[in-house]
């Protein structure tokens, strides 16, 4: 199963088209107000405008009667609407119960450019195998249940078919090094899991960089998190957080971010250098 294209474009049409409303309201709207109107963020205003999300049908007429639409407009937007609705599925609908927070990483994922994402001490999600998924939720299995563990590792692997569809996403990420010396699932998964990284880091839309061991530097202390790079769009920074994620596009936090990241990459070796780290690594499984 892939992720469908044709739905990230369709999201993205809606969402410039509800942009170009509020920005021809009069009086002016802006996105905080049109949050505060839904009885949402900002942020999420944001989001569904740069195709992130679609809108509820509640929202959309709060929306709409907000940007004092005309009758005609109304009924043409609305019509686009129900048509998207019944004719466009991604395929995280087909996950209902989904945390809301994964739902929304998942999305920036679908419609993002670029992504940088600081895994320190984790291999990022985007970048692992079945197995080593499987591995890493042998614990949640035990505790909630093989059928709920199940769902959340098939969705993290259909998470990585962004890497390799029509106008792949364009990753770059660092890693400790420890995090690749770690037998996750016994020998032969971490050895896979490694020749899996080392593929992909070959892909043109594809930098791993590896900081090293010897690096005088906590690589795999700092949190994991993600910077998300957009088209038009402001960027915005993910975060995990004990129990769930942290969302924002704050200017300030967004810089911080890229300046902690390439303050980790002057440690890093290069991604040619990394390759062939890697390759060792597995020479050694």
């Amino acid at each position: 199963m892939s992720i469908n294209p044709q739905a990230s474009r369709t999201r993205r049409a809606f969402g410039r088209q509800m942009q170009a409303l509020r920005e021809q309201a009069r009086p002016r709207v802006t996105q905080k107000a049109a949050g505060q109107a839904i009885g949402k963020s900002r942020d999420l205003v944001s989001f569904m405008e740069r195709g992130g999300q679609w809108p509820t049908e509640e929202q959309l007429a709060i929306l709409l009667g907000l940007y004092r639409v005309d009758d005609a407009t109304r009924a043409m937007v609305e019509a686009l609407y129900q048509t998207a609705q019944e004719t466009v599925e991604v395929w995280w609908t087909q996950y209902p119960d989904l945390p809301r927070d994964l739902v929304k990483l998942i999305e920036l994922e679908d419609v993002a450019e670029r992504v940088q994402i600081y895994g320190g001490g984790t291999i990022p999600g985007l970048l692992q195998i079945p197995e080593y998924i499987e591995a890493l939720f042998r614990f949640e299995s035990q505790e909630f249940g093989s059928a709920q563990s199940e769902i959340l590792a098939e969705v993290r692997r259909l998470r990585g078919d962004v890497l390799t569809r029509h106008r792949p996403l364009v990753l770059d990420t660092l890693l400790a090094e420890g995090v690749l010396r770690e037998n996750t699932g016994g020998n032969d998964v971490m050895r896979r899991q490694l020749e899996h990284l080392l593929a992909m880091a070959r892909r043109s839309n594809v930098t791993i960089r590896i900081i090293p061991r010897e690096a005088p530097v906590a690589a795999g202390a700092t949190a994991p998190y993600s910077v998300f790079d957009f088209q038009g769009d402001p960027s915005m920074r993910q975060a995990d957080l004990t129990g769930g994620m942290a969302f924002t596009e704050d200017v300030k936090t967004v810089r911080y971010a890229r300046r902690l990241y390439e303050y980790m990459a002057g440690f890093a070796l290069s991604s040619e250098e990394s390759m062939h780290r890697i390759e060792k690594l597995i020479k050694d499984k």
